[in-house]
C-alpha cells in the first residue's frame, strides 16, 4: 500500500495544476480573449456575474426572459450584448469559445452534446443528464 504523505501530496497537486495553467497559457494567444455565451437565463439569479468580461452572447427561448437580461446587462456593465432565442444558431457561431448552460434539466445533456460537437468548451449545471425510461437521443447526436 502506498502511503502519501502531506509533502508528497501538495507536490503532486501543485504539479498538476501547473500544467493545467501552462496548458491554458501556451494556448492563448495574448491578445485573445474567450468568448462565453449562456444558454439558459430564468433559472439563475445573476448567470452573468461571473463570466461579464468574457459574456458576449445571451440566449434564451423566452424572449420577454432575454431582453430583460440584456437590459440589465447593459444598464449594470455599459456594454450590449447579441441575443439569440434558438441555442442551435448560437452553436453555429465560429465566435464563441464556450457555452455555460443553464436550462431545464431534462434539456441539459441535449445542448451540451451538441455544443461540443460544435467544437464548444461547456460548463453545465447539475444534474448534466436526465434519463426517463424510453428516452433515446436523436440519430444526428450519435456517436459511433
Amino acid at each position: 500500500m502506498n502511503s502519501w504523505t502531506r509533502r508528497s501530496f501538495l507536490k503532486g497537486t501543485v504539479g498538476v495544476a501547473a500544467c493545467g495553467v501552462l496548458a491554458k497559457v501556451a494556448r492563448a494567444d495574448v491578445n485573445s480573449q474567450i468568448r462565453v455565451a449562456t444558454i439558459g437565463l430564468n433559472a439563475w439569479q445573476n448567470p452573468y456575474r461571473c463570466l461579464q468580461g468574457h459574456l458576449v452572447v445571451l440566449c434564451d427561448c423566452d424572449e420577454s426572459v432575454l431582453g430583460k437580461a440584456a437590459s440589465d446587462f447593459d444598464k449594470k456593465y455599459g456594454r450590449k450584448l447579441d441575443t439569440v432565442v434558438d441555442y442551435r444558431k448560437l452553436l453555429d457561431r465560429s465566435d464563441i469559445d464556450a457555452v455555460s448552460i443553464a436550462t431545464p434539466s431534462h434539456s441539459h445533456s441535449l445542448i451540451a452534446i451538441a455544443a461540443a460537437a460544435a467544437g464548444k468548451q461547456v460548463y453545465c449545471e447539475k444534474p448534466v443528464g436526465v434519463r426517463r425510461a424510453g428516452d433515446k437521443l436523436p440519430p444526428s447526436h450519435t456517436h459511433g
